[in-house]
């Protein structure tokens, strides 16, 4: 509420009341976009029955892939800069390969003979990341 004022105060002297709506629309949804940037977030949840989920949020979900434990081909960890993944985010890098990266880093990729596909994603933990998807593995 306090935002929309501050934009709507901040219109300036327009011809035209298309205009200011104009002015005020791009306005919020520049705010909108700065915000979920600011809450973006990669989710990765190992679960022993339903496999892997994997999810990238800005702020609700955008994105979601379950991977079943059967899926899984191999694990490895590694590095990504964000120059290597193009930016940040959700983000396609290359044929079957996606990565999940809300920093650059240590990734945990995951093999899918399925494609065959990769999904590199970002963590602060890669050891336990790993750790947790080996045990799936061998459950």
């Amino acid at each position: 509420m306090i935002t929309s004022f501050i934009v709507a105060t901040a219109v300036p002297d327009s011809r035209s009341t298309a205009e200011a709506v104009g002015f005020v629309l791009v306005a919020l949804g520049s705010m909108a976009l700065v915000l979920g940037a600011a809450r973006m977030s990669s989710v990765v949840e190992v679960d022993p029955v339903r496999g892997v989920s994997l999810g990238f949020r800005l702020g609700i979900p955008v994105w979601r892939r379950a991977i079943s434990r059967d899926e899984i081909s191999e694990v490895a960890d590694g590095t990504l800069s964000m120059a290597g993944a193009g930016g940040l985010g959700l983000r396609w890098i290359g044929p079957g390969r996606w990565a999940l990266l809300v920093r650059g880093g240590s990734v945990v990729v995951i093999k899918v003979p399925d494609g065959p596909k990769e999904y590199l994603v970002g963590t602060d933990r890669p050891a336990e990341l790993m750790a947790a998807l080996r045990e799936l593995g061998q459950g």
